[in-house]
């Protein structure tokens, strides 16, 4: 399966190096990365180009500043595709190197799909939302409700059952947010077959939470969130220590169950190979980091 991923951004900073790395990081590597600039600023080009020199697989597309979070550019790209399937991310977020894969799997027999809505907060503190419309009930509330259970990063759906739709990405009614906008126009859709996952795959940093944050500092949360869950052993740990019902569990509980599993693996190797979407040479171990140092970088605590 074929994707093309995209990312919308407008001016996050370098946050969307990360977004970008951990989406050329996927074990299932047969996709194609737009990153769709809603009026950004010269250095958010630049950085986009940057990785576009490096990997084919990168497309930077300029558009001015669109109504709403220029959700017409998003249809536009859409409309010229050539891919099997689409997936989204946020410019702030991080994918898991087995995201796609899991996505891939869902939406063979389904036509929209997500995984496990997985946020991190600033307090370091990790949780999930477990609804999922592919109940009837959490269906029926999404469309007729201003509740949404689950945002883009997490989220796909195949370009066929998107060109079936009436109507595609554009600005919302006043009060909708973009991505709960477009998800009615395929729930409201009989025809739509839903599928979900309770595997986490994605991490979101919400930037609402992150509002009195300089770039310096989400830049930094962003880099030491990549990296630590560059290691597989990470997101084997996250599924085995992050609760159901929203209970949120701390980001040091993740590190140091990450650090057991990497201990008890023969050689002590996390990741399972480059080659298998494991980390990268030079990459740090969860091992490297303390608990205790893992806060006072965050956020300058002891």
């Amino acid at each position: 399966m074929r994707f093309l991923v995209i990312i919308p951004t407008f001016d996050h900073g370098r946050t969307i190096e990360f977004a970008i790395r951990s989406i050329l990081h996927q074990s299932h590597r047969n996709l194609e990365l737009a990153v769709i600039a809603d009026g950004s600023p010269p250095h958010t080009h630049d950085l986009v180009r940057h990785f576009a020199a490096k990997d084919a697989r990168v497309r930077l597309h300029v558009f001015p500043k669109g109504a709403g979070n220029g959700d017409a550019w998003r249809h536009e790209v859409l409309s010229a595709a050539q891919a099997d399937a689409v997936a989204y991310c946020g410019d702030d977020d991080i994918w898991g190197p087995q995201h796609l894969k899991a996505l891939a799997g869902l939406l063979r027999d389904a036509d929209f799909a997500h995984t496990r809505h997985v946020m991190i907060a600033p307090n370091l503190a990790i949780r999930a939302i477990d609804e999922t419309p592919a109940d009837a009930a959490v269906r029926r509330r999404m469309i007729d409700e201003l509740w949404n259970c689950f945002g883009p990063t997490c989220a796909g759906h195949r370009l066929d059952a998107y060109r079936r739709l009436p109507d595609g990405w554009s600005p919302g009614p006043p009060g909708v947010a973009s991505d709960l906008n477009m998800w009615r126009k395929f729930l409201s859709q009989a025809w739509v077959r839903v599928a979900s996952s309770k595997a986490a795959t994605t991490l979101k940093l919400a930037s609402p939470e992150r509002s009195g944050w300089d770039e310096t500092r989400r830049t930094q949360e962003s880099r030491l969130v990549h990296d630590l869950f560059l290691d597989r052993a990470m997101w084997r740990a996250l599924a085995e220590t992050l609760p159901d019902g929203h209970v949120p569990v701390p980001l040091p509980t993740v590190v140091n169950r990450a650090i057991e599993i990497a201990r008890g693996r023969p050689g002590g190797d996390a990741s399972g190979g480059r080659g298998a979407g494991g980390r990268g040479a030079g990459t740090k171990r969860p091992g490297a980091w303390s608990p205790a140092a893992l806060w006072r970088r965050l956020t300058g605590r002891r």
